[in-house]
């Protein structure tokens, strides 16, 4: 969901793997996110409302993974529906947990 776009026939919007090195530690799902992908409605209508976004596993490292809530982008961005963990001590937005994928 996302960054394999539904419907799957249309290749132009797969951006899972990154296809150009064995490691890929500095690739971010983020930046190939697509908020609009029609799947998220269907996703959401199942009842999850978070998800982990992961890169492919056709690398050994494939990049950073993010979570995000399943609901409408307030501002179109992917960046606006990533899940914030922690707030800070004034009330915004604390620091984004990371996470790495990892295959072999």
């Amino acid at each position: 969901m996302g960054v394999g776009s539904w419907p799957e026939d249309l290749f132009a919007t797969q951006d899972v793997n990154e296809w150009v090195s064995p490691t890929t530690p500095q690739v971010r799902t983020i930046d190939a996110f697509n908020p609009h992908d029609p799947a998220i409605h269907h996703i959401l209508s199942g009842g999850v409302t978070t998800s982990l976004v992961l890169p492919g596993s056709a690398e050994l490292m494939g990049g950073e993974a993010y979570a995000v809530k399943l609901s409408s982008p307030l501002n179109n961005s992917a960046e606006s529906m990533l899940l914030n963990w922690a707030m800070n001590s004034n009330g915004t937005d604390g620091p984004h947990i990371h996470w790495m994928k990892m295959a072999w």
